[in-house]
């Protein structure tokens, strides 16, 4: 993805409660490219806003939609659920 000259990098790292003491040993690889970039990966991002799921719940599905704004191409599909969730489906839209 493009990073201009003098932009800034945030990195957002989750912790859990784990049984023994880790060592935190977070790494950052950056490439660096000269020239013209045909295409920029960019993020488009789903957020479930209204999300709430009442406590002791043991089984809870939610879906949504995210309307891209122009052709893209897919290189990747993830559900965050930060080791809480069970499962995650994606499925394809009608073009």
């Amino acid at each position: 993805m493009l990073l201009p000259k003098g932009s800034r990098l945030r990195i957002d790292v989750h912790y859990l409660p784990y049984r023994k003491q880790e060592l935190e040993q977070t790494k950052v690889g950056l490439y660096f490219t000269e020239g013209h970039i045909d295409r920029e990966r960019r993020n488009f991002n789903y957020r479930h806003l209204e999300l709430r799921i009442q406590p002791n719940t043991a089984d809870y599905s939610c879906g949504g939609t995210k309307i891209v704004p122009e052709d893209v191409t897919v290189q990747q599909v993830a559900c965050h659920m930060h080791i809480r969730g069970k499962s995650g489906i994606v499925e394809r839209a009608a073009l």
